[in-house]
């Protein structure tokens, strides 16, 4: 209210709209409204999450999944679980985080030997069907790779 105030002393035309407690909290509150849209098509924006790792290292998302994996399109990965003879290759579908019961869904994927980088174990293959999907717990992951 106090930015309402020094605008209608500063700025001409608000002068010709009433004032009275409710027009200028009706001001008030399209104001801030605006400034809230503006503020969030900035941050959400890929310049302002490079302007913030340049001058403060650090971006504008929680965790790491945010920055690595394409949300949007999925990305490709090739998960190495941890006592296996065998990885993973897939595009990525949903994840779930919940502390240690953590879930990762690929989709179009295959099973590889690590050795030979053959088809695990003569193991059909489902790279080229999205609607085969599997489920991997992201403890069981050792690392993972992200195309």
């Amino acid at each position: 209210m106090a930015i309402i105030t020094f605008m209608r002393v500063k700025i001409g035309f608000l002068l010709l709209i009433p004032d009275n407690a409710l027009v200028n909290s009706a001001i008030a509150i399209f104001m801030g409204t605006v400034l809230s849209i503006c503020i969030a098509l900035i941050v959400s924006r890929k310049w302002f999450s490079n302007v913030m790792v340049y001058w403060f290292h650090k971006t504008t998302n929680d965790d790491i999944w945010r920055e690595v994996i394409n949300w949007k399109d999925g990305s490709n990965l090739k998960i190495y679980l941890k006592d296996q003879e065998y990885y993973l290759i897939g595009h990525q579908k949903n994840m779930e985080e919940k502390g240690e019961e953590s879930w990762i869904a690929i989709s179009a994927f295959g099973k590889f030997d690590k050795k030979t980088n053959e088809n695990y174990r003569e193991e059909p293959s489902y790279l080229d069907d999205e609607n085969v999907i599997y489920t991997v717990r992201l403890s069981d992951i050792e690392h993972m790779e992200i195309f």
